[in-house]
């Protein structure tokens, strides 16, 4: 994905954050910790 590309798909930095937790809630949290 270029620079061009990514502003589009993330305007703002609210949109990022909620694509990456979207991205790790699909992939499963798992606490560093306990496991």
């Amino acid at each position: 994905m270029n620079i061009l590309k990514f502003n589009e798909n993330f305007p703002d930095e609210v949109s990022c954050i909620l694509q990456f937790k979207e991205q790790k809630d699909r992939m499963g949290v798992i606490c560093p910790k306990c496991g």
